[in-house]
């Protein structure tokens, strides 16, 4: 697993695509259980990120507002006193299954995405904890070989498929997956990532 200290390290990671050399990502923040939390709205302002749920209880749905400190890894809540389930009723409820994941992409040139770990959320402590990378998707198209990657931080993977331009000029995925081993590449240099890659083609 790529593991972080804090979930502003995290956030900084998911920002940054490896091929713009940029901060050229964007951040959707998800809340779990998924059937239960809704996300309904994301802020985030320097270390502090305010996210507000609507929450899904048997019979009623209410707001549930979270204020978190990225770079302490603390958080305060916010439950409206007016409904009938005030904040002890919703600690009891989801004290030890409430978490949160990001899920980030490119906006400039959209062939780079990671997906984190369930961050968890414990409403008792009112700490977060568990920051790491599962999962990150790159497309490898500028030169003529063009390769679709997964870097699969949780099994130790690198997932290699080729991609081809049809008729159309449309980048297809063949989806003939080679596994190898997680392997960190210098994205700054793609034609040099593209020539390792045959490489390891070549002899797997």
């Amino acid at each position: 697993m790529k593991k972080f200290s804090t979930l502003q390290e995290l956030w900084s990671y998911c920002l940054f695509c490896p091929l713009c050399q940029d901060i050229t990502r964007d951040i959707t923040v998800a809340a779990g259980p998924f059937h239960v939390v809704i996300v309904t709205y994301q802020s985030k302002d320097n270390e502090f990120l305010k996210i507000e749920t609507v929450v899904k209880m048997p019979k009623q749905r209410y707001s549930v507002n979270y204020y978190i400190d990225c770079v302490k890894n603390v958080f305060t809540i916010s439950v409206p006193k007016t409904l009938p389930n005030n904040e002890e009723s919703v600690t009891k409820a989801f004290s030890s299954t409430f978490f949160l994941s990001l899920l980030s992409s490119c906006h400039v040139c959209a062939n780079t995405s990671v997906n984190s770990a369930d961050v968890e959320i414990d409403l008792l402590s009112k700490k977060i904890s568990n920051f790491e990378v599962v999962m990150e998707g790159i497309y490898l198209f500028e030169q003529k070989n063009k390769y679709h990657l997964t870097l699969n931080h949780k099994s130790d993977e690198l997932l290699v498929s080729k991609c081809f331009e049809d008729d159309s000029g449309r980048i297809i995925d063949d989806n003939k997956v080679v596994n190898l081993p997680l392997t960190y590449f210098d994205f700054s240099k793609p034609k040099k990532v593209i020539n390792r890659i045959r490489t390891f083609l070549v002899f797997s």
